[in-house]
């Protein structure tokens, strides 16, 4: 198992009644009505964006530190975002077949 852990930048917008929070080094973002249901959503677009880049062979930026990221941001509020993972790449050739067995239903359906 492996371990992802971000820092993601929070905002308030009180006019709206918002908080977001943004995982820069990844382009994940998330709001909701309390930073406590923002947190909850960026974790798990987080954990998404992991299994499925590792299941799939994508590219997965490395995170900015705490520290680095409180420098570059010093009127924002610094959060940390972490995940567990234990995705494995998915075999090519079994995926394959997966795709050319849907391409089969949906040809025979038209």
């Amino acid at each position: 198992m492996k371990q992802f852990i971000y820092p993601a930048l929070y905002y308030a917008d009180d006019e709206n009644e918002t908080s977001t929070l943004l995982i820069d080094d990844l382009d994940i973002i998330s709001s909701s009505d309390t930073v406590e249901n923002a947190y909850l959503s960026a974790k798990d677009h987080l954990q998404n964006f992991v299994d499925w880049s590792i299941k799939y062979g994508g590219v997965i930026n490395p995170a900015t530190s705490f520290k680095e990221t409180c420098a570059l941001n010093p009127k924002r509020d610094v959060l940390l975002v972490d995940v567990n993972s234990d995705a494995v790449p998915v075999d090519k050739n079994s995926l394959e077949e997966d795709f050319q067995t849907l391409r089969g239903l949906l040809t025979k359906s038209e």
